[in-house]
């Protein structure tokens, strides 16, 4: 299910493809081949639905570039002929030549925006693996440069990307910051990124915060004269009208956008499942059929599917065989089986539970084998068939006991006292020479050096280490090492990285403004040397991950502020 693009033509953003905000009112014909490089983009801008002149338009401007020599331009040119060529084999070359070109410019910002472009291309080819891993890329350049809306549309693709592969709590942490950032930047961004929201909380069957954004965007677009966006927000408003048993009005909602979605397959295949679900619920069942079949022929000519779509297969298999038609329901068997593989594919972290539980050749076999055998062992066939196709499904939602868990550790870091950094408390270690190895009157000098550094939190500079914690004891390591040991019942490492990651959360606790910041700006913050070291020490500390704490918090807030 993709967000909202610019236009019914292409689940793509040019907007944010192609750099030009220029109004078509600005245009007036002229020479391309003498043609000024704004003019050559304003033009491409202007006739991008009329793919001869669009492809035209875009070769003269590449070749103007490199006559010229201008890298920037020449990125910008191959990110033109890609658009144009959408579904085209040689796509995949000028997305290629736009990367090895931006390589060239050894400019961040233009790397990390063709990378960027690349992972757009891929998302809306289904590649979903490989478009997440270019928005990495896109975003280890871009959060090098001091260009900020560029980092937020790098953040949306991932958290769009993160929505796809079912991660939801992080999709919402990151489109929580894209939120806060494309309010006061840009309209569109803003009701793009309300619509992924609305797809998440719907997701994880939280239906009252959908409707709410819902109903807030749907204000918004009609009072930002953005009429276009409506029927997503309608897509949106169906499934959480399916979520909340409301199965009459979610059909009909969904029935009113499929016409819509004629061009946009998988905003379509999902209109098509609510439509098909609320009916076969409200018994009407010839309809429910048709519309899964829609669902069918989305994935035979696009290979389109999501772990939730996989549901309708069950209802064509169970239809077809409460009829008497195994023939049909052989063949849609089949189709379950291709799709099934195709998730796997999409989503490796399901794979392993999806094989454990879940045997393709047998279930094949199975149905065969309902033609030959009698009626009392085709009823053991179907309920063990009907089993296997519940327990694909609930594969889909199997981290829904994960979400359960992080919710438990953090209603129960929660609940201990507040406190910057539960280290603090001496009183309660005595002396003890044989541990120590050196006086009284010392170990309590370096311990009130060691209650300084903690309570001007000097542990949060950068690659803090032994060595360091020593020179500001002024003392030696060996001395620095015991100290430790015996006060704080810890090692070095342990020691610090847990003082990081107190003061932290108690920053996120206490100042919104951090629950904005990237994990590797969080990181940064305390001092760590990597954002994989920040994460893990995070998780190792709290039991959970960052994103889902800052979330957690939020989702608190949110909680707090309605009572």
């Amino acid at each position: 299910m993709s967000f909202i693009p610019a236009s019914k033509m292409t689940a793509i953003n040019l907007l944010w493809l192609i750099t030009s905000n220029l109004s078509a009112k600005q245009y007036v014909p002229d020479s391309l081949v003498k043609a000024s490089f704004s003019h050559l983009e304003k033009n491409f801008y202007n006739n991008r639905n009329n793919k001869t002149q669009a492809i035209a338009n875009a070769q003269i401007w590449l070749s103007k570039a490199k006559k010229m020599k201008n890298i920037e331009q020449q990125v910008l040119a191959y990110k033109a002929l890609a658009y144009a060529s959408l579904g085209e084999k040689n796509q995949h070359t000028y997305i290629d030549s736009m990367i090895s070109v931006a390589l060239k410019s050894n400019n961040e910002q233009i790397i990390g925006s063709a990378y960027l472009s690349k992972g757009i291309y891929l998302y809306q080819d289904l590649n979903h693996q490989q478009a997440l891993d270019n928005y990495l890329l896109a975003d280890a350049y871009i959060s090098r440069t001091n260009n900020p809306y560029q980092s937020f549309k790098v953040r949306y693709q991932i958290a769009q990307t993160k929505y796809h592969l079912g991660f939801n709590d992080e999709a919402i942490a990151l489109l929580k910051q894209c939120e806060s950032y494309f309010g006061q930047e840009n309209d569109r961004a803003y009701l793009n990124t309300l619509y992924a929201l609305s797809l998440c909380y719907n997701s994880l069957g939280k239906f009252n915060e959908a409707r709410n954004i819902i109903t807030r965007a749907k204000i918004l677009a009609n009072n930002w004269q953005i009429p276009e966006v409506l029927p997503y927000f309608n897509l949106a408003e169906s499934l959480n009208l399916l979520g909340s048993k409301q199965y009459d009005q979610a059909q009909k909602m969904a029935n009113s956008v499929i016409p819509f979605f004629k061009l946009d397959i998988s905003n379509l295949a999902m209109a098509h499942y609510v439509a098909g679900k609320s009916n076969w619920i409200l018994k009407n069942e010839g309809t429910a059929i048709h519309h899964f079949k829609k669902v069918d022929q989305i994935f035979s000519n696009t290979k389109y599917i999501r772990p939730e779509l996989l549901e309708s297969y069950e209802f064509l298999i169970n239809h077809y065989k409460n009829v008497g038609d195994l023939n049909h329901a052989l063949f849609y068997t089949d189709q379950f089986i291709k799709a099934e593989k195709t998730t796997v594919q999409d989503y490796k972290y399901l794979s392993s539970r999806i094989l454990r539980k879940y045997n393709p050749k047998k279930m094949r076999a199975e149905i065969l084998e309902l033609q030959k055998i009698s009626q009392n062992q085709r009823m053991i066939a179907y309920t063990l068939l009907s089993l296997m196709s519940v327990s694909l499904v609930a594969v889909s939602y199997r981290n829904v006991k994960q979400r359960k868990k992080y919710h438990e550790k953090f209603e129960a870091l929660m609940k201990k006292k507040a406190e910057t950094n539960k280290n603090l408390v001496t009183e309660t270690v005595r002396y003890n020479e044989g541990e120590l190895g050196f006086s009284e009157e010392l170990a309590q000098k370096l311990l009130k050096r060691l209650e300084t550094f903690e309570s001007k939190h000097e542990y949060i500079e950068p690659e803090m280490s032994l060595q360091k914690l020593a020179k500001k004891l002024n003392t030696n390591q060996k001395y620095a090492t015991k100290l430790l040991s015996h006060y704080r019942g810890k090692g070095t490492i342990e020691y610090i990285s847990d003082l990081k990651i107190d003061y932290i959360i108690a920053k996120l606790q206490s100042d919104k403004k951090f629950r904005k910041y990237t994990n590797k700006a969080l990181g940064l913050e305390v001092g760590f040397g990597s954002t994989q070291i920040f994460t893990r020490s995070f998780k190792e500390r709290t039991g959970i991950p960052p994103t889902v704490f800052i979330n957690e918090l939020n989702l608190l807030d949110q909680k707090t502020d309605s009572q």
